[in-house]
């Protein structure tokens, strides 16, 4: 419950400095990291042979498609 409360207050802080996707939620964003941060991605991932870095570098650029908005994605 605590690591929710943190990733929405992360989007919710997104969205306030105008950085959130246009349209996207605080909520919604905030279920949507919470599921890429599950375990079983991770698991899923590199029990198929990804190392640590490759499923980090696809994490980063997942939320970065996912949660900003597009002049912000750098």
């Amino acid at each position: 419950r605590r690591s929710r409360e943190g990733i929405l207050h992360v989007c919710t802080r997104l969205e306030a400095l105008e950085a959130l996707r246009p349209g996207l939620a605080p909520e919604r964003a905030a279920d949507q990291v919470a599921a890429l941060f599950a375990a079983e991605v991770y698991e899923e991932l590199t029990d198929a042979g990804w190392s640590p870095d490759e499923y980090e570098e696809w994490l980063g650029e997942r939320l970065r498609e996912m949660l900003l908005s597009p002049g912000r994605r750098r």
